[in-house]
């Protein structure tokens, strides 16, 4: 597994493993964990709903097929609802690579800016959160459908 991969499954284990609502969610405070401390995992680019990143729509879909997250769809007003949970498998790994010496303190710190960020952002109106992702990135707006 990737140093990298280990990102959305830090944001599944944050905020005591509270699951992350819905796909765009994800993808908008990783977003929000890359502007902050440039990390450089994911490479984002202007898209539907904002700032989206390929890789990890991959890397996400790779640790839901290999047991490390769990994938809930629910129905919504709009269409579906993704929901992400960090599996028992998962939070092994987390808890192993966080103990691990080699990368440890990288991922300690951003484990920490995770939480911060899923608990600003997870429970929040998804309006919201788009405003003022899109306010401080007007450029990631640009191919937006949604007006906020």
């Amino acid at each position: 597994m990737l140093i990298r991969q280990t990102v959305p499954l830090l944001l599944c284990y944050a905020e005591e493993r509270e699951p992350v609502q819905g796909r765009t969610r994800m993808q908008k405070i990783i977003f929000l964990l890359e502007k902050e401390l440039h990390p450089n995992y994911y490479r984002f680019e202007p898209a539907d709903y904002g700032p989206f990143s390929w890789q990890l729509s991959k890397d996400v879909d790779f640790l839901v097929s290999t047991g490390f997250l769990e994938q809930t769809i629910k129905a919504a007003t709009e269409g579906k609802k993704y929901e992400y949970t960090i599996t028992g498998r998962g939070t092994e790994l987390v808890e192993r690579v966080l103990n691990d010496g080699v990368w440890s303190g990288k991922l300690s710190e951003i484990l920490s800016a995770l939480d911060r960020l899923k608990r600003e952002n997870n429970r929040r109106d998804l309006r919201r959160l788009l405003h003022d992702v899109y306010s401080k990135y007007p450029e990631y707006a640009r191919k937006s459908r949604i007006l906020v």
